[in-house]
């Protein structure tokens, strides 16, 4: 990391940025360097990162390294107004969530509206003032303060000082994305609607009333109905420079002044301590008042930038209206800029950054140094041959059949397993298997960025990805960039690769790729980096010959990354399924008893033959196993001994009763922790239990190595 450190200390005014493969380190040693910098040069530091959770994660990190150098430095995590308050379990940091979205509605600032301000000299505060988390943090101070990527669009916070430096850890762009997440519309009609504004009629704000202003009316209305005019030639689609330039609608001076004149609309009507029933009839009141100051305000913007160049607006399009309403709408989709309050020196170290997307938001990006990691003890295991689409993974039976064949995989892994698989499969397991073991824990697709918890899994297994659908992709690359990407067809264009893996095995994988090149890009950084991200959770750097990781990648894609060995992608069988959940035993029939979901003691036996028959498992020896001191006990269970899966354990037992015979059980002890209660349970009193002894015990082959 000695790059990253002196990339660091070259730090100035100006945006620059450090690319590390994932797994790198690159938090750890960005935390190194930024507290040297502290120590020897002073001044102070945000670190903006994608998630709460990850921002906590942070700031303990800063602590424990700031507590071994012995530097006495304050860290703190600045929380938004919704965010869990740390020192009232089961509360919010604002403790009156309603007035705040009535004030939003309205286009108020929520400070003086809903928390404090002075009127006529007299200090109104919320009910709440005393008891409010967001109000106790306003008088913190730190020399490092933890924020969310989404808090470097709004105005810094005034308890943040100017930062010396603003680090910003992993891909933030998208959370910039106004307008992506939630839908920003006019009804076009409304542009005819008179505007109107809220007057004063004393000093005191309780006093109110509406009165048309004809100077205002006189300023907004000509440029209003030209905006009009321009849309109903438009159509549907990006709304185009030629229909702008069509209606006379060319003078960037006259939106900016329609902007203003539509923010002299935004005058406060809220207060803090204003009683619930009258904030919320002025809310209402004002929400009659459309269309909405604020979103006119930054359309009128948005126009002001499009007429500087461009030919299709990429930020500013015109859509039906919503629920089977008449009409048009005009849709505002933005990537809003950092706030000017944060910037001086920003800095950007992320694994998977794409300069020329990053360059949208930070024009004058410097990158200063591309780092790359090797990872021996990392293995890169590519299972194909079965479709991971979203519509594949899409419905109970592919959900159930997926989570059998992640258990039995897991099963083999002496340790924790970690899956990734989409948030719609992470759910029906929740459904589908109640005791899913606490061993394997389960994320989905997005909500794994930055995360440092899995340090000590010896097996990531990622089933499909995250591939928004192309217009979804058009409207980001639009956002970005403000001009309009030529949409695909139906779908990405598709390609085939053959890709060959370190220990010769190969296949085909399909290649998906938009063909416009900035839509290309976002697409990529969601789906492709999105899973470089999640190969990268278990720090394979930072592995050694005593615990190694195997990352298996189950679908037809792949990221650009380098594989060390490809198989064919197969369902788990019955008797796998069994050990998935904990207990194999060799009878047929006392199976069906242990697991009545694997079907009929028949159905299991013909399961086993056609096993047996084609030699098909990935797993497990399913005709005769290697030589080993266990030759006398069947082949599933006869594999290799326990000596790389000390949690797999393995006994004869015997059923009471005349006629019945030994049989061999094997168990998971980090899943079943009484195994003789377990048989006795389901197949009654036992005559006979022997465990087999720890130089016995068994492994099924294909454990993670």
């Amino acid at each position: 990391m000695a790059s990253l450190v002196k990339a660091s200390q070259e730090w100035g005014t100006g945006a620059y940025a450090v690319r590390v493969d994932v797994g790198g380190g690159k938090t750890a040693a960005a935390i190194d360097a930024e507290l040297d910098t502290l120590a020897n040069q002073g001044g102070s530091l945000v670190y903006a990162v994608p998630s709460l959770a990850l921002a906590d994660e942070v700031a303990d990190r800063f602590r424990e390294a700031s507590k071994e150098r012995d530097l006495k430095v304050s860290v703190r995590v600045w929380r938004g107004r919704e965010a869990p308050d740390p020192e009232r379990p089961g509360k919010t940091m604002c403790l009156d969530l309603e007035a705040v979205r009535a004030a939003l509605a309205t286009g108020e600032d929520v400070l003086s509206a809903c928390c404090e301000t002075k009127i006529d000299g007299k200090l109104f505060t919320c009910k709440h003032h005393a008891a409010c988390g967001y109000m106790r943090q306003r008088c913190m101070s730190a020399d490092i303060w933890i924020v969310n990527h989404a808090h470097l669009a709004l105005k810094r916070p005034e308890v943040i000082p100017k930062p010396t430096t603003v680090l910003i850890d992993e891909s933030f762009w998208q959370s910039l994305g106004a307008g992506l997440s939630e839908i920003l519309a006019i009804n076009v009609a409304d542009l005819l609607i008179e505007p109107v504004i809220r007057k004063t009629k004393g000093r005191n704000r309780g006093d109110w009333h509406v009165d048309k202003m004809n100077d205002l009316t006189a300023e907004l209305m000509p440029i209003r109905r030209l905006l009009h005019e321009a849309i109903k030639l438009n159509g549907y689609g990006p709304l185009k420079r030629e229909c702008l330039e069509s209606v006379g609608l060319i003078d960037r001076e006259m939106c900016l002044d329609a902007r203003s004149a539509e923010l002299s609309r935004l005058l406060s009507i809220m207060y803090p301590g204003m009683p619930a029933q009258d904030r919320m009839a002025q809310r209402d009141k004002w929400q009659s008042r459309v269309p909405s100051p604020s979103l006119m305000a930054d359309i009128w913007w948005e126009l002001t930038l499009f007429l500087s160049g461009g030919k299709a607006s990429g930020r500013l399009s015109v859509e039906p209206m919503t629920d089977g309403q008449p009409g048009m709408r005009l849709v505002l989709r933005r990537i809003r800029q950092i706030h000017n309050s944060w910037l001086g020196a920003v800095a950007h170290i992320d694994a998977t950054m794409r300069p020329k997307i990053v360059r949208e938001v930070l024009p004058l990006l410097d990158l200063r140094a591309d780092i790359q990691i090797k990872t021996p003890f990392q293995r890169i295991v590519a299972v194909t041959g079965k479709s991971t689409s979203r519509s594949a993974l899409g419905n109970e039976g592919a959900a159930r059949d997926f989570g059998n064949a992640v258990l039995a995989r897991a099963a083999l892994v002496p340790g924790r397993t970690l899956v990734v698989t989409t948030k719609a499969m992470a759910q029906a397991w929740q459904k589908q298997f109640p005791n899913w073991p606490k061993h394997i824990p389960v994320l989905h697709h997005g909500a794994v960025v930055g995360l440092d918890g899995f340090k000590d899994v010896r097996l990531t297994i990622i089933i499909g990805r995250n591939l928004p659908p192309p217009w979804v992709i058009e409207q980001y690359a639009g956002a970005l960039s403000g001009e309009a990407v030529t949409p695909c067809d139906e779908w990405y264009t598709e390609s085939y690769e053959t890709v060959v893996a370190a220990d010769g095995t190969s296949a085909s994988f399909k290649k998906e790729f938009h063909p416009d090149p900035l839509a290309e890009e976002v697409r990529a950084s969601i789906a492709e980096d999105g899973t470089i991200q999640e190969i990268g959770r278990p720090r394979g750097l930072n592995r050694t010959e005593k615990d190694p990781v195997t990352i298996e990648i189950w679908g037809d894609t792949l990221p650009p990354v380098p594989v060390d060995s490809i198989r064919p992608f197969e369902w788990a069988s019955k008797d796998e399924i069994a050990l998935g959940h904990g207990l194999w035993v060799e009878s047929a029939a006392d199976l069906v008893k242990l697991h009545p979901e694997l079907g009929s003691e028949k159905a299991i036996k013909s399961d086993r033959e056609r096993r047996t028959a084609s030699n098909s498992s990935r797993y497990l020896h399913t005709k005769t196993g290697p030589s080993s001191p266990n030759s006398d006990l069947p082949p599933f269970a006869a594999a290799v001994m326990v000596e790389r899966t000390p949690h797999l354990c393995a006994a004869r037992y015997q059923r009471a009763g005349a006629g019945t015979k030994p049989k061999v059980v094997v168990w998971n002890a980090a899943i079943v922790s009484d195994i003789e209660a377990a048989l006795s349970e389901s197949l009654g009193a036992l005559a006979r239990f022997e465990p087999i002894q720890p130089s016995n015990h068994l492994v099924i082959s294909g454990s993670s190595k």
